[in-house]
């Protein structure tokens, strides 16, 4: 009996020691990390904390948006998306319509917009319509990456200056003891928004870029241009007579020029 009894409170005890375990491990992280308004009553650092957390969800959605951004291409492109990725599957459409005498361009900068030689067929118009919405889309995201970059930074700067104000802005030792603590789960959290937002800014770019050169088939708006200027007819407007050049031509003599 007394060693079952034993056993008994052996387990408990270690029951026990688990629960705490977990609790402190749940416990341990920082208002700032759990994503807790913080109020320390130094406004410098109450805004400091609040910016931390408002990028960290700008960061969080800019992953999901770059999901929501390749949605369309993917429904356009269907189950055969699985089988070939989706920039390659618009080249080969590209290829196909080059073929067919269409040309295509898509432009990027400064607004995202596809360029054509001629009117594709509706099935094709789906599958480049998607294209260029995805294309647009990415570049949003990236742009927005972008922003949380330059945020990250001015706060990974305004948490260092925070830092060495700290006991001056927090004579109470425990009191600045606690605000240091959750500058440094700030800067673990302003890492990992600084993280997210390089790998999907950078997964929206480039699949942007891959979709342009993907429908890269010469239809840029200077070469649309050249095509559809109508030919010089010889010796009309525009043309230069045959045997001349650049200068201007000798004065004729004679007595109405020599007076």
């Amino acid at each position: 009996m007394r060693f079952v009894s034993g056993v008994r409170s052996a387990f408990a005890a270690i029951v026990i020691a688990l629960a705490i375990a977990g609790c402190g491990g749940s416990t341990s992280r920082t208002h700032v990390e759990r994503g807790e308004p913080l109020s320390t009553g130094v406004a410098a650092y109450d805004a400091f904390f609040r910016e931390v957390t408002e990028v960290k969800a700008e960061a969080d959605k800019v992953a999901t948006d770059l999901g929501d951004a390749s949605k369309p291409l993917a429904d356009a492109v269907g189950a055969q998306a699985k089988a070939t990725p989706a920039p390659d599957f618009v080249r080969a459409e590209a290829k196909k319509l080059q073929i067919g005498g269409t040309l295509l361009h898509l432009d990027l900068l400064p607004e995202t917009k596809l360029v054509t030689s001629n009117k594709p067929d509706a099935s094709s118009e789906k599958l480049l319509t998607a294209t260029e919405q995805t294309a647009k889309s990415s570049l949003s995201v990236a742009r927005r990456a972008g922003e949380v970059l330059l945020r990250v930074a001015d706060l990974e700067r305004r948490r260092a200056d925070l830092v060495t104000t700290a006991k001056a802005s927090f004579p109470d030792a425990d009191k600045r003891a606690q605000i240091t603590r959750e500058l440094a789960g700030a800067e673990s959290v302003l890492e990992a928004a600084k993280e997210a937002g390089e790998k999907h800014g950078g997964a929206a770019s480039k699949l942007a870029l891959d979709l342009a050169m993907a429908l890269e088939t010469g239809a840029g708006s200077s070469a649309l241009a050249s095509a559809k200027k109508p030919p010089s007819k010889p010796g009309g407007a525009g043309t230069k007579p045959a045997g001349t050049g650049t200068t201007a031509p000798a004065k004729p003599k004679g007595d109405d020029f020599e007076k």
